[in-house]
């Protein structure tokens, strides 16, 4: 009884609590409208950022094989094949988007070395000689053992045993990746891989 009574005691000495208020209607509406103009401003930022990262990412896997293909045609002493092939996205649209390894065996046909190589996304290999010179009628060909029962047609070439390539030396080889590859302007976000054709070292850069 004493401990309720002092608890009753100090109850009463204190200041009462305000209502408290809610926000009015105009309040909200600023609110809502400054977050909208901050997700306007900072989400292209965001967007740019993760096309890069994923260019980034796709443009090492494609180094990253390209210097195994080089380095197994070495260590076996005989020719591996690169192959970039056409071959349909989840949405039906086709792009140079795979990348097979190969060895040549001394009939001339080819056996996979590994599983193809997707690029992840609407990322792939730009078909326009301009930006990728190794896409070019001479190093054409077709491919039959992309995916089961897929022909895919497919722009190749060879490291050989000394780790040169087949290219030929008098021209710069290269390939430019980005998002919708098959655009016919250079957009400002993508990355260049060049081969050199003597060493066969692969360097890539983006702007």
């Amino acid at each position: 009884m004493t401990s309720c009574r002092k608890h009753s005691i100090f109850s009463a000495g204190l200041p009462p609590t305000p209502p408290e208020q809610a926000f009015s209607l105009l309040e909200l509406l600023v609110v809502v409208t400054v977050m909208v103009i901050a997700m306007s401003l900072t989400l292209p930022a965001v967007v740019g950022m993760q096309r890069s990262y994923h260019l980034s990412k796709a443009a090492s896997q494609i180094k990253d094989n390209l210097q195994l293909a080089r380095q197994l045609a070495m260590a076996r002493d005989e020719p591996v094949v690169a192959s970039f092939c056409k071959v349909p996205d989840e949405f039906g649209k086709a792009s140079y988007n795979v990348l097979m390894l190969s060895r040549e065996l001394p009939d001339g046909t080819l056996a996979p070395i590994s599983k193809p190589i997707r690029l992840s996304g609407a990322i792939g290999i730009s078909g326009d000689a301009r930006w990728s010179s190794i896409m070019t009628d001479a190093l054409s060909g077709i491919y039959t053992n992309v995916f089961p029962n897929v022909n895919a047609p497919c722009q190749e070439f060879r490291f050989k045993a000394s780790g040169a390539t087949d290219l030929p030396s008098s021209s710069s080889w290269y390939l430019t990746l980005f998002h919708n590859p098959d655009s016919t302007a250079l957009p400002a976000n993508f990355v260049t891989l060049a081969i050199d054709p003597v060493t066969g070292r692969i360097v890539w850069s983006q702007p």
